[in-house]
């Protein structure tokens, strides 16, 4: 070599290159993949609930509404309820449903009645022999609809003829407890201690002269476990007013099942109805009419109560 020119360094044999992978994407085996599987079920869901939707906003609605009635052991009493069904094209079926209307401790398929041109369900039974609260249920046969909830549970109400009885107004229970509630429809400590010591040794029917169906929200806390057990008649016809109510069911229930020993009413006029009839009248809040007494606690109700209808 040339004295003065560099030596080229010895040049290396050229590294292997890495294998090129394969074109196009892997597919990975489903069940080692946890987020495409997990993406894959959350979408078949979300189809399945859309269907499932869209199939129940197509079924009819079927709205019930029952009416409780109190009996004497082994009476003939009627059950009823209003009973419609709502298509999807928005008409109405209210005659000829076929509704299956029974005490729940009756079998299925018992008491198959249809409803008349205004959708009331109509049957005649004999009322149990035990005294206290039976209840009875309604059901559209033989057929999937949907049903406006019913939050309450229809009851036959038999008496025991032996013990004094009373009237109240749900209004009158009401319009004290809402003050209290906040119009929740939750009866207040006060008033669960005093229906239940009014209940002992006498019989609480609850009435309402409202021309409107009754609040769920009153009959389920008068229908909830606190409360004592009692029938919730709720009877008000078209045109009727208030106090044409009071006279036609005091006069109804005093033709059953004698004088009423006092009568709890939400109106100051209302109370003549009672007055009328002779039956001793509390008037909550409002001024009385004559003769009548004004309550603004419950206390002051279960005193005069007692004193009016003494306790066996």
């Amino acid at each position: 070599m040339p004295q003065g020119e560099a030596r080229a360094p010895k040049s290396s044999p050229p590294a292997s290159a890495p294998a090129a992978e394969p074109t196009g994407a892997v597919v990975r085996p489903l069940g080692k993949d946890p987020i495409l599987l997990g993406a894959i079920i959350l979408w078949v869901g979300f189809l399945f609930v859309l269907r499932t939707l869209d199939h129940n906003h197509t079924l009819p609605v079927l709205s019930i509404v029952a009416s409780d009635t109190v009996a004497l052991p082994g009476e003939q009493v009627e059950l009823t309820a209003r009973v419609t069904r709502t298509l999807a094209s928005g008409a109405v079926e209210k005659a000829g449903l076929e509704v299956e209307l029974r005490l729940v401790k009756e079998e299925p398929g018992v008491g198959r009645v249809t409803t008349d041109a205004e959708g009331i369900a109509r049957r005649t039974i004999t009322a149990p022999t035990e005294p206290g609260e039976h209840k009875f249920a309604v059901f559209l046969a033989g057929e999937y609809t949907h049903s406006t909830a019913i939050a309450f549970d229809p009851v036959i109400s038999v008496f025991e003829s032996s013990e004094p009885w009373f009237l109240c107004e749900v209004e009158a229970v009401a319009s004290l407890e809402a003050e209290r509630e906040t119009d929740r429809g939750v009866l207040s400590p006060e008033a669960i201690k005093a229906l239940h010591k009014l209940a002992q040794g006498r019989q609480i029917v609850f009435v309402s002269t409202s021309a409107a169906e009754l609040s769920d929200r009153w009959r389920n806390a008068l229908r909830s476990r606190a409360a004592p057990p009692a029938a919730i008649l709720v009877q008000r016809r078209p045109s009727e007013g208030a106090d044409e109510v009071r006279s036609r069911l005091l006069a109804d229930l005093t033709a059953r099942f004698g004088a009423p020993g006092a009568a709890i009413s939400a109106s100051a006029t209302g109370c003549f109805a009672y007055r009328e009839a002779g039956v001793p009248t509390i008037v909550w809040q409002a001024p009385p009419c004559d003769g009548a007494q004004r309550a603004e606690t419950w206390e002051a109700v279960r005193a005069t109560i007692s004193e009016w209808i003494p306790a066996p």
